[in-house]
């Protein structure tokens, strides 16, 4: 790895030491917030639930993200610029409402080649598919469609796997043990969209506190999957082997960042530099406080990213 990614590596995400990242974590300004307020802070009080996907075919990753403060769901194209031009202005998809949501996630899992939402409705546990239109802004999202009745609240870490033909299959974590499961998409409509799911590894995946799909971050091809290690705030790439039944996510992980990635309070993979390779981007911000967003792109390696670029000020 040369001298330069190997430096990256090791200042994580924050541009800093890892000691460093942690003190000005623990130490910023919501330690200085009000003692005993009235009603609990939101750990992410700006935008959360990103995720990206093409909503508007025209060829590029756009940013999904739900406003906390208004629960509504926006759309941020992706732009030709860079820096803070990456993306242009934002576009309202989906009024109020989206704070009752979560896990979301994207693909084709209606298999009309165009991109979908899913997310589990946190009162319920009920998982509704958003199927993607040709229509804009309130419709870029068509009816949603109810693919699985209860019990998805007992599950975390939402991923699509796009890797397989033209439907999207589903990645999930089985809350109580951890475990990973894969749902295939069987291509029936309704709560029959999806399989018998199938246990695809024997790690503990409570470990993980974020799990993102980043299929060809590698250029290698297949489902891989990105996560933050809670207990040491490592990013690492998981990259599916062999098994018994299949593709098999027990190995190591290759790790893509060191201590730092706990401060990183969402993020999103897609192309987002026009490379044709994945990409992170990431909102850097302190507990209870809105951050920015920044640009991790892909340096081609198979295993670090560039230097960040921020390419969203404040708000997030």
């Amino acid at each position: 790895m040369p001298a330069s990614s190997r430096i990256r590596t090791l200042l994580g995400p924050l541009g800093l030491a890892p000691a460093v990242a942690v003190s000005l974590l623990a130490f910023g300004p919501a330690a200085h917030a009000a003692p005993f307020p009235s009603e609990p802070l939101p750990a992410d009080p700006g935008m959360t639930e990103l995720v990206a996907g093409d909503f508007n075919h025209d060829g590029k990753k756009d940013l999904l993200a739900v406003q906390v403060s208004t629960g509504k769901l926006f759309l941020y194209p992706r732009a030709n610029g860079k820096g803070l031009d990456t993306f242009g202005q934002r576009i309202e998809i989906g009024s109020a409402a989206w704070n009752g949501m979560r896990n979301l996630t994207v693909g084709d899992f209606d298999g009309d080649g165009m991109d979908d939402l899913v997310a589990v409705k946190k009162e319920t546990g009920e998982l509704f598919l958003y199927p993607g239109t040709k229509g804009k802004g309130l419709d870029t999202l068509g009816h949603r469609v109810l693919i699985g009745t209860g019990a998805w609240n007992g599950m975390n870490h939402l991923a699509a796997d796009n890797s397989d033909g033209s439907r999207a299959g589903l990645f999930a974590v089985k809350a109580d043990t951890g475990e990973l499961f894969r749902y295939p998409n069987t291509g029936k409509p309704g709560t029959d969209m999806l399989g018998k799911r199938v246990k695809v590894s024997n790690r503990n995946w409570n470990g993980m506190n974020k799990l993102v799909p980043a299929n060809g971050f590698d250029a290698l091809g297949g489902p891989e999957l990105i996560a933050t290690e809670t207990k040491t705030g490592k990013l690492f790439l998981f990259q599916p082997t062999p098994g018994p039944e299949g593709r098999m996510f027990d190995g190591p992980g290759i790790e893509l960042g060191a201590a730092g990635w706990n401060g990183i309070s969402d993020y999103a993979a897609g192309d987002f530099d026009g490379d044709s390779q994945t990409d992170l981007v990431a909102v850097a911000s302190a507990p209870h406080e809105t951050g920015k967003l920044y640009l991790y792109s892909n340096d081609g390696s198979s295993g670090g990213f560039k230097g960040r670029v921020e390419i969203g000020a404040g708000g997030w």
